[in-house]
């Protein structure tokens, strides 16, 4: 492959007024040259395509110098980013052998998924197979990409239900998977309020997101209810 690079520009809004952008490269095989007088590839954003939404975490990039400058600086507590260190354990480990450094297997180790047996059944006493058990790089990743494999095996259903408070990764993984985004509004005490989903969403409902501890209120879920309601 090789990525072949034009320049054209494409009207697009930024924060409300139009701006002027260059077009993103062009993918194509190296071994598929373009016809004399034809286009040399579709840009990525092209209109017929997919654009990505934008992240909204990037948006806050541009407010972080205005916080700086008030008396005491930065506080920011938007992404969860790790401050502190890691553990001596941890470090110890990484550095005396260069096994963990390589990648494991996609669905998780041998070991790994056997660990996570175990702990299911000491932490919640319920029985789950290792190899019932797969691995992802984080609770993100997962979010992400479970509504899209969801989809292949009904893509009778087209929306994800997540909290109305909650972080970005729930939405995102929707739209990527071109579902509908529903948000799910709380209660007094900060539970899911079920009862108020519509019922054509409920219908169309491909997973509804329960988070709990819910982030970044804290707040508990009823998860049986929740379960059933789903059922």
């Amino acid at each position: 492959m090789r990525c072949s690079w034009r320049a054209p520009t494409r009207r697009a809004s930024a924060c409300g007024s139009a701006s002027t952008k260059p077009a993103s490269p062009a993918w194509r095989s190296s071994s598929s040259p373009p016809s004399p007088g034809h286009d040399d590839g579709v840009p990525a954003t092209d209109r017929a395509g997919f654009t990505p939404p934008p992240y909204p975490y990037d948006r806050l990039d541009a407010l972080k110098p205005l916080a700086e400058a008030l008396p005491g600086g930065l506080v920011d507590l938007s992404i969860g980013t790790p401050v502190d260190p890691p553990p001596a354990a941890v470090v110890a480990a990484l550095a005396g052998s260069g096994a963990e450094r390589g990648y494991p297997p996609s669905i998780g180790s041998a070991d790994y998924r056997e660990a996570a047996s175990r702990w299911f059944a000491r932490r919640f006493g319920v029985a789950v197979r290792a190899e019932d058990i797969a691995a992802c790089v984080g609770t993100k990743e997962f979010v992400a990409t479970l509504p899209q494999w969801l989809r292949l095996r009904r893509p009778d259903l087209d929306t994800v239900l997540y909290p109305a408070i909650s972080y970005p990764t729930y939405e995102m993984g929707a739209l990527l998977a071109g579902c509908r985004a529903v948000p799910v509004g709380a209660d007094a005490a900060g539970n899911l309020a079920l009862s108020s989903v519509a019922a054509e969403d409920a219908e169309r409902a491909l997973c509804l997101w329960v988070n709990s501890p819910a982030n970044p209120t804290g707040a508990l879920d009823d998860l049986p209810a929740a379960a059933a309601w789903g059922r």
